[in-house]
């Protein structure tokens, strides 16, 4: 079996570009695919309201979805594959069986499914549900565990044993502002700038509005000034090439997860270092303590020693594995050629 000629209904979140690249891979191998963003909007206040009072919104998230069954009601989906889903509640999910009996109905999750209750409730109604996060997949058994993915452009510029990279950094760090990343972040660059380590950051907020109440409400964020935000996400060209010229990438996970972030895959597919909070690392495959440095988020030091220590290749197998052709196969339940 394969996506040739399939029809597929995708629903993503508006997310770093990696809603289109995974688009544009299913239409490489022969799919034919319509992506909608899984919400109806990405406002920042609808985005608010969706997170702490959704039902609100219910009329509108209705229409927006009934709009896209009208709109394709014509078609035989194959598939329709949502990630994330944070709207899809158990009513939505049966408007999609109703209209498009032969879908197979997939969903994915790259947070953690307790940030979701409709979530959790429509977990049943789903053909197959991931999650990539262990934990959750240990604590809901509709979940299977399967971790994220690198783009193949992360492939293209890694350069283990090349000696002629002029590295401009030794620690880069690209990432949205969320529970105690900053804290953790600014304890960083103290340690860094003793060492006399070269890092670089970006720093992702959402709109001045966000920035302006969490400065007010929570303290946390205190000490992040307006110099040290963007408030346009960085691009994925702009974050391959920041990584090709960086000796190591810093991963701060949420302290409520477990499950190992799109930066920790890669660093894996662009053979450079990690320094990440999450210890769960050492449970994977690919772990290799000379290319992985783990931190304690209350008191993170940096040993110089993971720059100079050579690179460990991983296995082609392992490598291929958490690939988005390894991902897609493994989602879709099927066999890709590599």
């Amino acid at each position: 079996m394969n996506l040739g000629n399939k029809n597929i209904l995708f629903f993503a979140p508006d997310f770093f570009g990696y809603d289109q690249a995974i688009k544009k891979k299913l239409e490489a191998f022969g799919s034919i695919v319509d992506l909608y963003n899984e919400r109806p909007s990405s406002n920042v206040f609808i985005k608010a309201i969706i997170r702490f009072k959704k039902e609100l919104l219910s009329f509108i998230i209705e229409r927006y979805f009934d709009q896209i069954i009208k709109k394709n009601k014509d078609k035989n989906y194959d598939y329709i594959f949502i990630i994330k889903g944070e709207v899809f509640s158990p009513k939505v999910v049966l408007k999609f069986k109703q209209n498009f009996p032969k879908a197979k109905i997939i969903l994915y999750l790259f947070d953690s499914i307790n940030n979701y209750k409709s979530t959790q409730e429509s977990l049943y109604l789903f053909d197959a549900a991931y999650t990539f996060d262990k934990t959750d997949s240990q604590s809901f058994p509709e979940l299977k565990f399967r971790p994220l993915f690198y783009m193949d452009e992360f492939t293209k510029n890694n350069v283990n044993g090349n000696e002629s990279i002029k590295y401009k950094y030794d620690i880069l760090f690209v990432g949205t502002a969320h529970s105690d990343r900053w804290i953790i972040l600014e304890k960083i660059k103290k340690e860094a700038k003793k060492q006399n380590i070269k890092i670089y950051y970006y720093i992702y907020i959402q709109s001045p509005f966000v920035y302006l109440g969490r400065k007010l409400f929570d303290k946390k964020f205190k000490g992040l000034s307006l110099k040290d935000v963007h408030f346009k996400s960085i691009s994925k060209e702009e974050i391959i090439k920041l990584t090709y010229f960086s000796k190591s990438v810093l991963d701060i996970q949420h302290p409520k997860q477990t499950g190992m972030t799109m930066r920790t895959f890669e660093v894996l597919g662009a053979e450079r270092k990690l320094i990440t909070t999450n210890q769960d690392v050492k449970q994977y495959d690919f772990y290799e303590p000379e290319n992985i440095l783990i931190i304690d988020r209350n008191n993170p030091v940096i040993s110089k020693k993971i720059f100079s220590e050579k690179y460990i290749i991983s296995e082609i197998s392992i490598n291929s594995k958490y690939s988005l052709t390894g991902w897609i196969n493994e989602i879709f339940e099927i066999k890709i050629p590599e």
